[in-house]
């Protein structure tokens, strides 16, 4: 069984968004007032996005996935391993801003906010995790593909996958990722 596959049999039941949707933003608001007392600076380069050409992966807990994929608008890009999410544009913008987990709203590739994501992401997680625990909700912190392609899977996400007739996914091979010219949009839209 693939990795994929495996990921896929140990989701159980899905977590209805509307159990955590209110509590969960209201954490998120929270955060994002203290990310912006902080001031990182958003250039849209896209890298935030790109999680195998810049090494990083974003994990979320099963509730954050639920309000995810209940709450953003279709994704625009195709449903890959893990290399990019699914919801940047062809500008490098986030489609899926308001519905955003955690992970991806403290990442910024701003060096003069370093050291902040790595303190605000630990004390925010504790928050998420009690909600969770709080809630009598099953955790199941992972890979956001993994929540994804368990999604497609129970058919309450709809993409495509890589390689179904999306532009992106029919260029330079499976690992091309096409990159954008830098715009701010920060720091008032954090």
């Amino acid at each position: 069984m693939s990795e994929i596959e495996n990921s896929i049999a140990d989701t159980g039941s899905w977590i209805d968004p509307d159990h955590v949707r209110g509590p969960l933003q209201a954490l998120y608001a929270k955060l994002d007032s203290e990310i912006t007392a902080h001031g990182p600076v958003c250039l849209v380069s896209g890298r935030c996005c790109r999680f195998k050409e810049y090494d990083h992966t974003l994990f979320l807990s099963e509730a954050e996935a639920s309000v995810l994929i209940a709450d953003a608008p279709p994704p625009t890009r195709p449903l890959d391993d893990g290399a990019t999410c699914p919801w940047q544009d062809e500008q490098g913008r986030c489609g899926a801003r308001t519905a955003r987990p955690l992970g991806c709203r403290v990442y910024f590739c701003d060096p003069n906010y370093d050291g902040h994501a790595e303190r605000l992401t630990e004390r925010f997680l504790a928050q998420v995790r009690n909600l969770v625990d709080s809630l009598g909700l099953p955790w199941n912190y992972a890979r956001l593909h993994h929540h994804l392609h368990a999604a497609v899977a129970s058919g309450r996400l709809r993409i495509e996958a890589a390689g179904d007739g999306f532009p992106e996914a029919q260029s330079d091979g499976p690992d091309a990722v096409p990159s954008w010219d830098p715009l701010d949009i920060s720091p008032s839209d954090q």
